[in-house]
């Protein structure tokens, strides 16, 4: 009985040394498709906000700028602040 020999695409078998090029190329490819997504879907957020410029007179801040010191500044709670404009984080 005759043995056949396998048929390869290539006139050589392929060596590990060639799978190994050929994955590190997959998975770079995969981290720049991925990274190259990410900044993308970043930059989309940003394109929603505006500015506009408005007129009008500067008035200073009276009794001074301090919102909270020695024991009423506690990090365990939090505050609510209202802004007198509209704000819209991450639409």
């Amino acid at each position: 009985m005759k043995r056949s020999t396998p048929s390869f695409p290539f006139s050589t078998i392929p060596t590990r040394a060639s799978w190994t090029q050929a994955f590190s190329r997959v998975i770079t490819s995969l981290i720049l498709g991925v990274a190259m997504s990410a900044v993308a879907y970043a930059q989309q957020g940003v394109s929603l906000y505006t500015y506009a410029a408005s007129s009008g007179t500067y008035t200073a801040l009276s009794g001074g700028t301090t919102w909270q010191s020695g024991t009423a500044l506690n990090t365990d709670a939090i505050t609510a602040v209202s802004l007198p404009w509209s704000f819209t984080y991450n639409a």
